[in-house]
């Protein structure tokens, strides 16, 4: 009986415009929501951590991030090498971004109309 009267996109949006109204106006429900949240994650990877039934063996990662040469000299790891190349591959990434940014703001700022529409 009571759909005669709305429809159910009328419905939804009814209950969405209360539900926002209260998160807007009550920061003791945001927090509250954010903490129950939060909790229902933690448990969730607890959860999932303890039945997983996998023993991690961290006593073997050591020796990829820092190793002993024949000369007993320290040098990196495989960790430690992909670390580099990861940090490598962000700054050039970092440097042709900017220089990207760099060269749509000139074609946004001129005068030229292929240049405003290239950019």
């Amino acid at each position: 009986m009571f759909f005669l009267f709305f429809s159910l996109e009328k419905i939804t949006r009814l209950v969405q415009n209360y539900i926002m109204k209260l998160v807007r106006k009550n920061t003791v429900f945001q927090i509250l929501l954010f903490a129950v949240i939060m909790v229902g994650l933690g448990a969730l990877f607890y959860y999932n951590s303890v039945n997983l039934g996998y023993r991690w063996q961290w006593y073997r990662i050591p020796r990829y991030i820092i190793t002993r040469d024949n000369g007993g000299a320290l040098v990196p790891g495989a960790l430690a090498k992909g670390l580099g190349v990861t940090l490598f591959i962000s700054f050039i990434s970092l440097i042709f971004a900017n220089i990207i940014g760099l060269l749509t703001a000139i074609l946004r700022r001129s005068s030229s109309f292929t240049g405003r529409l290239t950019a």
